[in-house]
């Protein structure tokens, strides 16, 4: 395969995918489902801590679009920004809450580059609601397929897919909601955001709060790679497969070229796409379950003697972190998850802080958690991500639950009522419910909305900010 085919085979099936005659009704009803999940953990994210510093740190007078009438949406604010500024920071706010989506194939989380993206694109443009969702779906089809042609060895080296691979996405949702798909805009804006994507997995042993600016840094680096592609600057169209390309500096040579030039009898790619339940680490979500089955069959959790957790290398290396001193480094260990789970039985989005696990409870049973890594557990990846959790007690002996696939994947999806459950408890500290309920219908109602103002309103808290939360 020549190298310039390679790319144009990502655009084609990127525009296929995004062609509401090619997408059908199951991929855009997927696309309104991740964007409701994402701008309701937006939104709930822009009153976390790390939403907060993000918020300060652009929303300044410096920084803003002086008149409300212009400038792109700051999901759960009132203040715009231009359109990068505000595709990355409203990124980074849709991973706050360590809730939002993924695709296990592909080992990253596609929502938080390619929707703020898309959003931004679509309101700089005045698009309608249709091309939006467009966009969104042609992103998450570039995702899939990049992520799978160079993972897992690319997360292996260290990288971060949702900052490199998001941002090669974004670019493609951009473009695809700024210029309809034009094929050298599409091509050349995924290879100059190739060109300058990054971010590195060093937080995994830190818990440090990097990992939220990954994913707005790729929405950010998109919106302003389709802008440039736009005015008809080019990029390495060899970014995938080149000497110095992504998969040589980055994934230790790998690239399976079929994930990215070959069809998918199953539909576009955005219905790989799975919804968290739990705000933690995707790898913990499946101990997570286990764990929650168990405790109904234990008489008293401080009995407890050892509690055993089975996964697959990925998980192992990610998550075994048996000592934590922050909210983002708990809810990435599976010692802290699973004893939280067990002492707690409930781990939702509702009850989420650092509260519960510092619970004295909690740390004590997390001391007795031993992560090992089961080999044999490795063979079942991609298809199922399974975990294994073991609990002794005196009284009830050793008991053992495995889930292959934790809820949420495409085989156990989620509901409509249990999304907008989820996303109700995301940001009903900053909506009210009339308000909440004109987010749901703006999203409901996007393939016939003439342009995203509706949405954007919806998503707009009624109270304005306090004088001194940006200063």
């Amino acid at each position: 395969m020549n190298t310039p085919s390679l790319m144009s085979a990502l655009a084609a099936h990127c525009s296929e995918a995004a062609a509401p005659s090619q997408g059908g009704s199951a991929a855009v009803q997927r696309a309104k489902e991740c964007v409701l999940d994402l701008v309701a953990l937006a939104i709930g994210g822009s009153r976390t801590e790390v939403g907060r510093l993000a918020l300060r740190s652009k929303l300044s007078r410096s920084f803003q679009v002086d008149s409300d009438s212009t400038g792109c949406s700051i999901l759960g604010e009132r203040a715009r920004l231009s359109p990068s500024d505000a595709a990355g920071l409203n990124g980074l706010l849709g991973h706050a809450l360590q809730c939002d989506d993924g695709m296990r194939r592909a080992h990253g989380h596609p929502g938080i580059a390619v929707i703020p993206a898309a959003l931004a694109s679509a309101e700089a443009s005045a698009a309608s609601g249709r091309r939006f969702l467009s966009g969104i779906i042609g992103g998450y089809e570039v995702f899939a397929r990049v992520g799978a042609a160079i993972n897992p060895e690319h997360l292996s080296q260290g990288f971060h897919p949702s900052g490199t691979v998001g941002a090669i996405a974004a670019a493609a949702a951009a473009t695809l909601v700024l210029d309809d798909g034009a094929v050298k805009a599409l091509e050349n804006a995924m290879a100059l955001a190739g060109s300058v994507s990054g971010g590195l997995m060093e937080y995994s042993h830190y818990g440090d709060m990097s990992s939220y600016f990954v994913g707005g840094n790729a929405a950010r680096i998109g919106v302003d790679a389709a802008f440039l592609a736009r005015e008809g600057m080019a990029g390495p169209l060899t970014i995938l497969e080149g000497k110095y390309g992504m998969a040589a500096a980055m994934a230790n040579g790998a690239l399976r070229h079929a994930e990215i030039a070959s069809p998918d009898p199953h539909g576009p790619k955005i219905l790989q796409t799975y919804t968290k339940l739990f705000s933690s680490c995707r790898h913990t979500h499946g101990a997570i379950e286990a764990a929650l089955s168990l405790r109904k069959a234990i008489h008293s959790v401080d009995e407890v003697e050892t509690v055993r957790v089975e996964v697959y290398r990925i998980a192992a290396d990610e998550c075994d972190r048996p000592v934590v001193t922050s909210l983002p480094g708990a809810e990435s260990s599976l010692q802290l998850t699973v004893a939280a789970a067990l002492v707690h039985g409930d781990l939702s989005l509702a009850e989420r802080s650092y509260t519960r696990y510092r619970d004295e409870r909690v740390r004590a049973l997390a001391q007795r958690v031993v992560v090992v890594h089961d080999p044999t557990l490795d063979e079942a990846l991609p298809e199922s991500r399974p975990a294994r959790v073991l609990v002794t007690t005196p009284s009830e002996g050793t008991m053992k639950a495995e889930v292959d696939l934790p809820r949420g994947e495409p085989e156990r999806p989620l509901s409509w009522g249990e999304l907008t459950a989820k996303a109700w408890t995301a940001c009903s500290d900053v909506l009210d419910r009339d308000q909440f309920v004109r987010l749901e219908d703006a999203v409901a109602s996007l393939e016939t909305a003439t342009s995203l103002r509706q949405l954007a309103d919806a998503a707009t808290p009624c109270r304005q900010p306090g004088a001194n939360e940006y200063h």
